[in-house]
């Protein structure tokens, strides 16, 4: 029984540091502009069952971080949209990480190996990596989770 309540606790203590999206939003608002690079949002995802919500909100705090960390990036957008078989997030950044694949590895860090983990478990898809573009820099952080019930939409670019 003691053991039984330990875990009901742990479980309710860990839903309380979940992030929620509509927070990760403002927060890389707020980061981005005090770091200089112009940023558009788009988020078009209204009602998420929270787990989802926190999934993302994981992918955009990490992508976030990734940005201003590693990407030495002018402009960022964030777009979180409904696709057909769930939501999906995604941010990518005009930066420069050297041009080599270590780079890249090496700006992936442990981070996007424990969002990679999340994303799984939720039973949805993560790409991470440079843009295919060869006149530009940049890299792509892309989520998929699926979503059974349909979720509402509008739309708020910022930048």
């Amino acid at each position: 029984m003691a053991r039984q309540t330990l875990r009901e606790v742990r479980e309710a203590v860990a839903g309380y540091r979940q992030p929620q999206l509509a927070s990760e939003l403002d927060g890389a608002r707020q980061l981005l502009e005090a770091a200089g690079i112009a940023y558009q949002i788009e988020h078009s995802a209204e009602v998420l069952p929270p787990a989802a919500d926190a999934v993302l909100a994981w992918t955009v705090r990490e992508g976030v971080t990734n940005v201003i960390r590693h990407s030495r990036a002018h402009h960022c957008t964030i777009r979180v949209t409904c696709a057909a078989a769930g939501v999906r997030a995604e941010i990518i950044d005009d930066g420069d990480r050297g041009g080599s694949q270590q780079a890249t590895t090496d700006a992936a860090g442990s981070g996007l190996a424990g969002l990679t983990e999340r994303v799984h478990a939720y039973g949805g898809r993560v790409e991470a990596g440079p843009l295919q573009a060869a006149d530009a820099g940049g890299f792509r952080l892309w989520v998929e989770l699926p979503v059974p019930e349909r979720m509402s939409s509008g739309k708020e670019p910022h930048g």
